[in-house]
Formats: C-alpha cells, structure tokens, sequence
C-alpha cells in the first residue's frame, strides 16, 4: 500500500466502497454455493434457519431470518474475490466489508422472495442431485480415504466413523435448495433477454460525449431539475454552442472548463451508469431528450458527438460467440437491475440486532447515495456509540472504532475523526491505524502528535518494510529530519539483509529518497467524480 493510497482511503474512509470484479448479481448467484467451513463447496446454512447458537439470527428481511453462517459466508466471498482480483486488505476497509457483506445478504433474501412470488421453486429430487454434484466436486470421499465415486452412503458410514457430520449437515438442504432456485432466477432471466447488434458491438465501439451537470447538492431536486430542463432547451435551440453552455453551466468541476468534454469513453469508463446508458443511445449529433437523472449527483445532460467501432478481425468467423458474450453481459445487467429495482421497494422492512453491524450498514447507505446522508451518519454514529457501551471485545471495540472514524470523516468532523481513530489505534496496537492517525495529525499541523503516532507505527511494524518506508514519508513531512535518518538506515540495512545473492541495490526503498515527498492528497468526493 503507497503513501499516496493509505492518503486516499483516510481521507475517503467513510466512502466505504469496496470494488469487486463482476456485477453484484453474478456474485450472489454464481459464489452462492462455493463457500464452508471445510471445504471449497461445503454450505454452511442459509436464509431462513433460526435458532441459538453461532447460526443465529444476525438480521431480517420483510421477516425472513438472515443467519451469522450465511452473513459470514458473504463476507468469504468478498475477501476471496478481493484476493483474487489482487485488491490489498486494509482493516481501515472492515466497516465496508461488513456493509457490503450484510448487503449481498439481503439482496440474496430480496431475490429468494422474489423467486416465491415467481413460482420457482426446487424439488427434493433437484436438491438430491444438487447434492451428489457438490460432494464430487468437493473431493470429499478422497478426504476420508474412499474412492473419488464413492456413494453417499459409504461417504456418510466414513463420515460417521470418524466423528465428522453427515453430508446432510455439510451441505445442508436448504441452502442447497435457495442455491438452485437462484440459478433458475438468473436461467428465467436469462431466456427472457435478447441482443441487439449494439450491444455485441458496445464493447468494440467509444463514444465522444460531452456533458453539462446540474447539480442536486446545495438545490433540491426539484430546483435542480427545473434548471436542467431550462439548460436544455437552451442546448438544443437552433445555433445553440454546448461547449459554451457547459463552461457557463455545468456544475462538474471536472469537465466545466473544458467545455464538457469527456473525451472518448466506453463501457468499462468509470462513469456512473445512467450516464453511459444515455450516451450510448444517442446516435452522433445528438442530446438526450430529457435530463438524465443520477440519484446521487443531479442531472446530466449529454451530447454525443462520435462513434468509433473496431470490431475483431475474426467478428464474422465467431458472431455466434459474441452474440453469446453479450448475452450473458446483458443478463448479468438485467438480474443487477432486478436487485436493484428489489432493493427500492418502499415496503421492504430489514432489522438489524446487532448496533454495529447496523450502523456499518448506515455507513454504506451513507456512501451511496441511498437516503439522506447526514441523516444515515448520524444513525451510525448513535449506533457504534451504543455498540461501545455492551462491552465489546478489544477486536470489535478497534472496527467500532473505526466505523465511528469514517463515520466523523463523513460529517468533516475533524476532532472526533481523529480521537476515534486515536481509540482505534491504541486499542489494538496496529501500524496501519498509528500511520493514519498521523496523516490526520500533520494534515492538522500537529506534528508532535503526528511524529509520537508515526513512532508507534514503527514500534508495532514487525519489521514491515512498507510500513518503513511509509513512515519515513510521513517523518518528512513531519518535519523530523532524525527519525527519516533513522529509516533511511534501516531500509538500507534490511535490504542488504534480505538482498539476492549476486547482487544488491543500497538505494533506500522510497521514491522520497534525497528529497522530501510531494504527495497531494485527493480532495473528497465531489461533483468532478459524478460521471467519472
């Protein structure tokens, strides 16, 4: 983790986003069975199950039980694909991975109703089969000493004889059985979706688009879209000059000044997607009809003024193979919408027990624009305060306090951040948390606080070579010209120790080496991020 990077998620902490490879309903479907305790393929519980005990209850969703197992296998599943997809852990990301774990939960209890609704069910027989399928897969008989085809009967006599739980436990019914009917959701969905020739062709084509935003921060919403309303018409009378009008208009600092020029974009720009969906239906020359509404920034109005498309050279040979590719993208969107759609149903009721992972949620709510963010901080913040009067363990009392630091950060509430942090830092002894705590200290111009945070991050650093390197960083701009003399020689020192025979480089392992660090530290999520 750079310098620059353990900046950005300080400064943006409360953002809570954790990005993920894939849409979100492909997780949920595709991951939903490949989690346990055991093995690859074992399901631990599901929605639906109650009881005392480590399954219990952690929350409800229009009243069915959401169980710790099924809450924890999400959480599996996100650090697995965080791992996969090379993304560094960093325990200033707990509070966002518990969100966007209690998230893929409920979205998984949303579309399991939805199938009931829809009729989809599974039989006993499809549940037996299912389960024959996983145990191959799973490898268990080679586990316990049988032959890989091996019977359920002679693997659950094994099982039995060596005090391990039948495969009825393993790979309970239940689960297995929410697992299928999710895949006959996405099947459903699946046959229900058609492919134009665009769509096969959007991954191959760019688009030049520009943009004017009126902003839904400091207006409401209806004065926001009364202004758009006003700057599109403006746009498309005859002679009309869009650049001009973005540089007069727009309230994205990003692009104003430049006319609204985005420049050309495709499907994988970091846009937000009502912005790409717009854009992408206009042919060369035109401007959306209406105003494009993003719930979490206001209104764009979008010119499209070029198309390029490059197709592969061996598109005619293989169409049939794009065409399928599409497909399965266009299903994937089609089943995120669906959870979308599911997810702003205003009758939904969720409860959450536990004040913790309530106020992670809020915090998530918070960071994407659902419901009104102060008021969600708020009830964070209320929250992680009650969680810390049940007398937490040490480990949960440090994510509380975390929570409560992304949480103030959210509101720029300086001096709370910073002592919530301190209480984080402190409690559990981490060098991430001591770093973090002194970037808030020099970004406050307390730099003996910042050096005594930076010197316990060099203390409890197990001899890390980036948690050297990144101290030495902050030493410098800190001010303390003996503690970067200090790391400069230990860097040295512990590279040599652990230099490959043949040769060694005795440069210090920072980029800041001879001079001091000129970082800047991005500013917090502003109007410049709405379709970037």
């Amino acid at each position: 983790m750079s310098m620059n990077t353990l900046r950005y998620k300080l400064h943006n902490s409360w953002i809570m986003k954790v990005v993920l490879g894939g849409t979100v309903a492909a997780m949920l479907v595709t991951a939903y069975m490949g989690l346990g305790s055991n093995s690859p393929n074992r399901l631990p519980g599901g929605m639906g199950d109650s009881g005392s005990g480590p399954d219990s209850a952690v929350m409800s969703v229009n009243g069915t039980s959401v169980t710790e197992s099924s809450y924890k296998k999400q959480m599996d599943t996100i650090q697995q694909q965080m791992s996969q997809s090379g993304q560094q852990y960093s325990i200033l990301m707990q509070p966002g991975l518990h969100a966007k774990a209690l998230q893929n939960a409920i979205d998984i209890a949303l579309l399991l109703q939805e199938a009931k609704r829809r009729g989809i069910t599974a039989s006993d027989a499809e549940v037996a089969k299912e389960r024959s399928r996983a145990v191959a897969s799973s490898n268990i008989a080679s586990e316990i000493g049988l032959a890989p085809n091996a019977s359920t009967a002679d693997i659950d006599s094994a099982l039995a004889r060596a005090g391990q739980p039948a495969l009825t436990v393993q790979f309970p019914d239940e689960q297995i059985r929410q697992s299928i009917i999710l895949q006959k959701i996405e099947k459903q969905i699946e046959d229900s979706t058609a492919v134009t020739d665009q769509e096969v062709a959007l991954p191959y084509t760019s688009f030049h688009t520009q943009h004017i935003l009126i902003s839904n921060k400091g207006r409401s919403d209806v004065q926001a879209l009364e202004r758009a309303n006003e700057v599109i018409a403006k746009a498309k009378a005859p002679g009309a000059n869009f650049t001009a009008l973005a540089a007069q208009y727009s309230d994205d600092p990003g692009s104003k000044f430049k006319g609204g020029d985005d420049g050309f974009i495709t499907q994988n720009t970091s846009y937000v997607d009502e912005f790409k969906k717009a854009a992408f239906a206009l042919k060369p020359g035109e401007i959306t009809l209406t105003p494009v509404k993003s719930p979490q920034y206001g209104y764009f109005i979008i010119k499209l003024d070029a198309v390029n498309q490059k197709m592969p050279a061996d598109f005619t040979k293989n169409k049939a193979k794009y065409m399928q590719d599409a497909k399965s993208t266009a299903t994937a969107q089609a089943l995120q919408d669906l959870i979308t759609k599911l997810r702003a149903d205003p009758t939904n009721k969720i409860e959450i027990t536990d004040p913790q992972l309530r106020a992670d949620r809020e915090l998530g709510l918070a960071s994407t624009g659902v419901g009104d963010m102060t008021t969600n901080l708020n009830n964070a913040i209320a929250d992680y305060q009650t969680a810390l009067k049940n007398s937490p363990s040490l480990s949960k009392t440090t994510e509380i306090n975390i929570g409560l630091t992304s949480a103030y950060s959210g509101k720029k509430d300086d001096k709370d951040t910073i002592a919530a942090l301190k209480a984080a830092a402190d409690n559990s002894s981490d060098a991430e948390l001591y770093l973090a705590l002194g970037q808030l200290y020099a970004k406050d111009k307390q730099n003996a606080l910042g050096i005594a945070a930076v010197n316990n991050a060099v203390q409890n650093s197990l001899d890390d070579q980036q948690i050297h390197s990144e101290a030495m960083s902050l030493y410098e701009e800190l001010g303390a010209k003996a503690q970067v003399t200090d790391e400069l020689k230990w860097l040295a020192s512990h590279r040599q120790d652990n230099a490959p025979q043949g040769g060694m480089s005795l440069a210090p392992a920072s980029p800041a080496a001879g001079k001091p660090m000129n970082i800047v530290i991005p500013p917090a999520k502003t109007q410049a991020k709405a379709a970037h």
